[in-house]
């Protein structure tokens, strides 16, 4: 891929890790009571996702920097302008992070993943009704035992449910 856009969108991802990490963690996961140390806390495994997809920005990004340093230094031609469409892709793919971000706020976490799932799935090619219904179920249905049953950590319901109770 394009050194531009391997910037572009590993500093979306970075951006994304940061928000995650310090818009919606800290205001819906509850931090523990002092002096429980025999339990895991209840921020410990989103954070970790949060981390891990940073530090996966800042690879990509070192990455494609070195890469683009390395052609000019063996003489080789650089890969030249960006084109529109890659643009517009990477443009795409970051701000649908972004709203996807802001819907967990509004609508809650399982209907924005549901659609986050449903439009990327249909903009990376997938046209198969079927298969975009059955992995949105069961990526939801993992979601809800292992976040709200198994660690017992409830996922933001956001402001729009917080409306309707």
């Amino acid at each position: 891929m394009n050194a531009k856009v391997d910037r572009i969108i590993s500093i979306g991802l970075i951006l994304f890790g940061l928000g995650g990490y310090g818009l919606i963690i800290p205001y819906y996961v509850d931090k523990p009571s002092a002096g429980l140390l025999d339990e895991l806390p209840p921020d410990l495994y989103p954070n970790m996702i949060m981390v891990a997809i940073i530090l996966l920005g800042v690879i990509l990004l070192t990455q494609s920097v070195w890469s683009s340093r390395l052609l000019r230094h063996q003489g080789r031609v650089s890969e030249g302008r960006v084109s529109v469409g890659k643009k517009r892709r990477a443009a795409i793919a970051l701000s649908t992070l972004v709203t996807f971000l802001i819907a967990i706020n509004v609508i809650g976490y399982y209907l924005a993943s549901a659609v986050f799932l449903v439009f990327t799935m249909r903009y990376l090619g997938e046209r198969r009704v079927w298969i975009i219904g059955l992995t949105v179920v069961l990526y939801l249905a993992f979601n809800y035992l292992l976040f709200e049953k198994g660690l017992t950590v409830i996922l933001p319901r956001g402001i729009v449910a917080s409306l309707v109770q």
